[in-house]
């Protein structure tokens, strides 16, 4: 809401996450502490409100507020049915949230529509049965 902008990632060599905002008017990133343990990143976009940032590695998306050099998570959310799926990036639409998943070993792949911000249960299930691999999803504005 500030057109700051946030980044995330693992840092070179490893697998420690990143965490990063550059605030609007600026040149260099800040990095910021998270008092949520992230396994491996993935999707990070602004709700409206806060940062949801993913664990792909925990199929988790944390709500978080940054204060400072610090983010804490106010909210976790879990997505039910799709454990062992890879949910690699989302998109946020409103009340909901999209994510694209599969896994190595199935041969459907599918977008799920989950309510958001409260998680659980998908409302809706699209399956890509084409498709080899999905990472990514965003939604278009229907023209009024």
């Amino acid at each position: 809401d500030r057109g700051n902008l946030f980044v995330d990632g693992v840092n070179s060599g490893t697998t420690q996450t990143e965490f990063a905002e550059l605030p609007k008017g600026s040149t260099s990133f800040t990095d910021i502490t998270l008092d949520q343990k992230i396994h491996y990143p993935g999707a990070v976009q602004w709700d409206g409100k806060y940062i949801a940032f993913e664990d792909t590695f925990d199929d988790m998306v944390y709500r978080v507020k940054v204060a400072g050099s610090r983010g804490f998570a106010v909210k976790s959310l879990r997505f039910k049915g799709q454990r062992g799926d890879l949910l690699v990036q989302f998109w946020i639409a409103g009340s909901s949230i999209l994510m694209p998943y599969g896994s190595f070993y199935r041969t459907i792949h599918s977008v799920g529509y989950w309510p958001y911000p409260a998680g659980g249960k998908s409302e809706k299930v699209v399956h890509v049965p084409d498709a080899a691999e999905l990472y990514g999803v965003t939604l278009s504005v229907a023209p009024k």
